[in-house]
């Protein structure tokens, strides 16, 4: 044992390979301590062809790396063409190749029920940073939701997610005011009688309903808004103060910024226009802004 003690960590294999021999009291202690590890005596010289290749090879992906020579590239694998997992860079295992179905359904599978850790989370956040989507990307993702509704298992899970935390921070909050039900005469042949009325043009900027064009290149009706955000009239005995807007118009009412502006001025402009049409007859009330 004391021998064993002594000579353990002195010796290693003379092929180059750099490994310790492991000392042995029962083989060792009778036939001496060998110069190689076992399989390793055709290797000699080795470590002399290691030094010679050293710094010439670099790996192809492109990153300027060198390959470092190890023992077993002489005989076993040869010296490779890349550094580990740089392969991937440029030759993606993927690339120009699409899932099938079956493997689609399994991936989906797989990942039911699984929850992205929050490192997983922050480094995904890092990585997409200052990243933005192209023009054909953004296509893709509209035409891809084109038709789609939440069911009403998803719009119970957003609506629980969202329980609880601050309304306050978002600059559209106004106080719950979305809560409100509409009065029960406010449908879509009130709608389109109030489009009728002002010849199917936006109230505010003139733009015709055939030219209220979405991002996404769909037509779309002008929305029929209240001008003093009152979800009750034409219930109680309250007046009708709708209009028409286009939805760019429309956007600018429901912001938080300078909505009492716009409140006011809706309501100003359409008073305005009842003035004239009482007195002077079909005149652009527009033209005052």
């Amino acid at each position: 044992k004391e021998w064993i003690a002594q000579e353990q960590g002195k010796h290693f294999c003379q092929c180059g390979c750099g490994e310790e021999i492991k000392i042995l009291r029962e083989y060792h202690g009778k036939r001496g301590i060998p110069d190689f590890l076992r399989g390793h005596q055709n290797n000699k010289g080795i470590k002399e062809w290691c030094e010679q290749e050293q710094g010439k090879h670099i790996c192809n992906c492109g990153c300027g790396n060198e390959i470092k020579i190890l023992p077993r590239h002489h005989s076993e694998e040869g010296i490779p063409k890349f550094i580990k997992n740089h392969s991937v860079i440029i030759n993606p295992p993927m690339k120009n190749k699409k899932h099938s179905e079956k493997s689609k359904k399994k991936m989906s599978e797989w990942h039911i029920g699984k929850k992205v850790s929050k490192e997983t989370k922050r480094k995904i956040s890092k990585y997409n940073k200052g990243k933005k989507h192209s023009k054909e990307s953004i296509e893709k993702g509209i035409e891809s939701r084109k038709g789609f509704k939440h069911t009403l298992k998803s719009k119970l899970k957003i609506s629980q997610s969202l329980k609880g935390k601050v309304k306050e921070l978002s600059r559209n909050w106004q106080g719950g005011l979305s809560y409100g039900e509409y009065c029960y005469k406010f449908n879509e042949q009130c709608k389109e009688s109030n489009r009728a009325k002002f010849n199917n043009q936006c109230f505010l900027c003139g733009l015709l309903e055939e030219n209220n064009i979405m991002k996404s290149g769909k037509q779309r009706n002008l929305s029929v808004h209240h001008t003093d955000s009152d979800k009750e009239q034409g219930c109680n005995d309250k007046k009708w103060n709708l209009v028409p807007l286009c939805n760019s118009c429309h956007g600018k009412m429901h912001g938080k910024i300078n909505r009492d502006y716009y409140e006011l001025l809706l309501s100003n402009l359409l008073y305005i226009r009842e003035m004239i049409f009482e007195y002077e007859g079909n005149i652009d009330y527009r033209s005052i802004l």
